[in-house]
């Protein structure tokens, strides 16, 4: 039996089957389609974790520093508002939180 956690991962992805634009995947996203947020996730997790490894030369940090991102992104989804686009947005909330782990 598949955890009830994991069914939404293992649907059947019909409806993802063409990529989506980030402006169509944030719609879906504010409307808790946790897998378009995974498809967020799998688009930009990597170009976030090499831009903060630039940055601090510390993967360990870069990595808890994107995943908070995404995981406070995921918590704001109702309210985000995002105009720069989502790539630019989620780049700078990255490095801002860098930078402030880095001051503290």
């Amino acid at each position: 039996m598949i955890h009830k956690d994991l069914r939404i991962f293992v649907q059947s992805k019909s409806m993802h089957d063409q990529p989506l634009t980030d402006a169509q995947l944030l719609e879906r996203i504010k409307a808790d389609d946790k897998l378009a947020f995974r498809q967020l996730f799998d688009r930009y997790y990597h170009y976030l974790l090499v831009t903060v490894n630039n940055v601090t030369g510390k993967p360990d940090l870069a990595k808890d520093a994107v995943q908070e991102v995404f995981f406070n992104f995921w918590k704001k989804r109702h309210t985000i508002d995002i105009r720069s686009g989502v790539k630019p947005y989620l780049r700078r909330a990255v490095l801002n939180r860098i930078f402030n782990i880095i001051k503290a």
